[in-house]
């Protein structure tokens, strides 16, 4: 009976320490794939703040130039945000480890031409009326995070991207029949933002080591703890079933071994014999 007894007690404190395990395994893991949604959403935060400022960065800038009367030459033609953009975009890039500029298909600057995922983008817009497009992408092995805003033609856009003989002379000279003939709404292209993966893996990986050392000293913690328990706890059951052993075999009242128990006990060594 005693040995049963152990054998369960033993047995309980196992299941206690993998249930234990499996629980903080689990746990680890939903937090994993949380960690993963909220990093994404900060990535995407950070890109919409991002686009926003160069949208109006290039709203004003535009609006700024048209009404400063600058002449639009040979000379100020890549003054225009179109131009200049790309500029500030590359530079941007080489502080930051982001990729960020404004693309098109339609581009009259060579250096502005979507590439393969940002042309996915457009398409998406093209075939929606959505103002955000998120994905993600591998390209050598690394991973990446596109995101993307629309470009809307506005009105003043009109004066070199509507019809091309209102245009200024120096935009019909050099762009020929480029991106003409747009409508005010129309999607001339997209502010495209890609941020490397390898950005929030840090934060990620971070996130798993301190979780892995949470991990290890609570199964520790609660091994050690639960040991303690066994070990008690077993020295009560043992202590417990010599104490009821003893009680069975002696008298209550004169404390002599029971006549029955020792008639017994003595029938069974002659048997033995």
């Amino acid at each position: 009976m005693f040995f049963n007894g152990t054998t369960k007690l033993l047995n309980t404190f196992i299941i206690s320490i993998i249930l234990l395990t499996i629980f903080l395994i689990l746990k680890s893991f939903y937090f994993y794939k949380e960690i993963n949604i909220s990093a994404e959403e900060d990535i995407k935060r950070e890109a919409r703040v991002l686009s926003q400022y160069m949208m109006v960065m290039r709203n004003v800038y535009q609006r700024q130039f048209l009404k400063s009367g600058i002449e639009l030459n040979e000379n100020t033609l890549n003054l225009l945000p179109a131009h200049a953009s790309s500029l500030i975009s590359n530079e941007f890039s080489d502080l930051n480890n982001y990729y960020i500029r404004n693309v098109s298909d339609k581009p009259r600057n060579i250096k502005n031409k979507a590439d393969v995922e940002e042309q996915k983008a457009i398409d998406f817009f093209n075939k929606n009326e959505k103002i955000e497009y998120f994905d993600k992408y591998e390209n050598n092995n690394k991973e990446y995070y596109q995101f993307a805003t629309r470009i809307n033609i506005e009105l003043y856009c009109l004066q070199c991207h509507g019809k091309k003989e209102n245009a200024p002379t120096i935009i019909k000279e050099t762009y020929k029949n480029l991106a003409y003939n747009y409508k005010v709404g129309d999607l001339r292209g997209i502010i495209s933002i890609k941020i490397p993966k390898e950005n929030i893996n840090k934060k990620i990986d971070s996130f798993l080591k301190r979780e892995l050392i949470y991990i290890f000293t609570v199964i520790i913690l609660a091994t050690s703890l639960l040991y303690l328990i066994y070990k008690r706890t077993k020295k009560i059951m043992t202590d417990t079933e010599k104490v009821a052993r003893d009680y069975a075999m002696t008298d209550s009242l004169t404390g002599l071994y029971n006549s029955c128990l020792l008639y017994t006990s003595d029938a069974a060594d002659e048997e033995d014999s």
